[in-house]
């Protein structure tokens, strides 16, 4: 199984949590490493999220509070969900391509 870890970055709107991890967390900016397998059987490359580190905001008061949580991708991906939808404008009529 071949493993690769990419970089990047998220924006939450609004202050969030992540079920079953620590409280609350603040609106921001969050850098987040995505451990990825890949996914055999195909005829091309494809990666599959197994785990996600997120690196939580250093406190100004105290720069040696810089911490790093692992959490499971579903878990961090439902976070996501339910920070856009609190912005999605409600339609009015709902298709049939719409998704949440």
């Amino acid at each position: 199984m071949n493993t690769r870890t990419t970089t990047s970055k998220i924006d939450f709107r609004r202050p969030f949590t992540i079920n079953g991890h620590i409280g609350q967390l603040p609106a921001g900016t969050y850098k987040i490493d995505t451990m990825e397998k890949t996914v055999s059987n195909t005829i091309f490359a494809r990666y599959q999220p197994v785990s996600i580190v997120l690196h939580l905001p250093v406190q100004l008061e105290n720069p040696q509070s810089g911490q790093a949580v692992t959490v499971m991708p579903d878990a961090f991906k439902d976070a996501v969900k339910r920070d856009r939808k609190k912005f999605m404008p409600i339609p009015a009529t709902v298709s049939s391509g719409y998704t949440p």
